[in-house]
């Protein structure tokens, strides 16, 4: 039988909150850390430790220090001080230093200033541990907080903006379109598998490039040629593809339709998109001659391969959706 703690749901809706955010990085005294709820694998408390309380909302937080951990302005003035020890009421005024500068981050992050005061034994179950972020992740301190405490920090920090480095791994679809052109509502009910739709552009280039425009769901996008399974990025677009307005329709079936010829889909991270510019290539593997997709927002009407003919380049159709076999 698993034992499992009791927890309030006061308690474990603030934790689900919290666990969606962290960890997160911050500066303390000039040194990276970052925090993260504590498992059960984290240890006790050292008896060295000092440790100091706070009021937070309705809740309160009991931090505890490791003696080492001083403020990085008062190491680089004197290097020496970890190997040779420092007395403890220096040490005790560095730690006031590195508890203020926290009181302000904290203030800056939230609007709402913390006053430090003595600790006292009173029950706080949830505990986050601080970890040096560049000294092989050594828990250098902890925060003890009770249900209201844990609480009120996750509605502080989930009120902060995200980091840009927690959106790096967003995935991000890269739509690879050959052109757009429209059709009216009764050519595209009467398509079959064999007919060819004509292309009013040349697509390929002089050496065997297809001309592509790769571009976001909203549309901003790159001029690209794809070539050998690598697509080369040519120029920012400074425009979406799109045809002049043409006279309202007589009749339902002359409905004039936006259908998008595209050659594939990618997910790139937003990390990897950010890097997009002029002059980069991007393997992707890809023969963009055989699955031509016209899509009607969004949704694929037919399926098609890439075919020339005489000095015309069109797209025969080899799947219709709703076409009888």
């Amino acid at each position: 039988m698993i034992d499992l703690p009791e927890i309030s749901l006061l308690a474990a809706n603030a934790a689900t909150r919290l666990a969606l955010r962290l960890p997160v990085q911050f500066d303390l005294g000039g040194q990276l850390l970052h925090a993260e709820l504590a498992g059960q694998d984290l240890p006790g408390v050292p008896a060295n430790w000092r440790s100091v309380q706070a009021g937070i909302g309705r809740g309160s937080a009991l931090v505890h220090l490791d003696p080492s951990l001083l403020p990085q302005t008062a190491l680089d003035l004197w290097p020496e001080a970890e190997m040779v020890g420092v007395p403890e009421d220096l040490r005790t005024i560095l730690r006031g230093v590195l508890l203020s500068d926290l009181a302000t981050q904290i203030e800056q992050y939230v609007g709402e200033r913390i006053v430090w005061t003595d600790s006292d034994d009173a029950l706080r179950p949830h505990r986050m541990a601080l970890r040096r972020v560049a000294a092989n992740e050594v828990w250098v301190a902890s925060v003890a907080l009770d249900d209201a405490g844990l609480h009120w920090l996750a509605d502080r920090i989930e009120r902060l903006p995200p980091l840009r480095s927690a959106l790096d791994d967003l995935p991000v679809m890269l739509i690879l379109r050959l052109d757009d052109f429209r059709m009216t509502q009764g050519e595209l009910a009467g398509l079959e598998i064999g007919d060819v739709v004509l292309l009013d552009r040349e697509p390929f280039t002089d050496d065997g490039g297809l001309m592509l425009v790769a571009s976001l769901p909203n549309g901003a996008g790159w001029r690209t040629e794809l070539k050998a399974g690598t697509l080369s990025i040519l120029s920012i677009l400074d425009k979406i593809m799109n045809n002049p307005e043409e006279a309202s329709p007589d009749a339902l079936d002359d409905l004039p339709i936006e259908v998008a010829c595209e050659v594939g889909r990618i997910t790139l991270s937003l990390a990897e998109l950010r890097e997009i510019a002029p002059g980069q290539v991007l393997d992707l593997g890809l023969d963009a001659t055989e699955a031509i997709s016209l899509r009607v927002n969004g949704h694929v009407a037919a399926m098609g391969e890439l075919v020339r003919i005489a000095d015309r380049v069109g797209i025969r159709l080899t799947d219709v959706k709703g076409a009888r076999r």
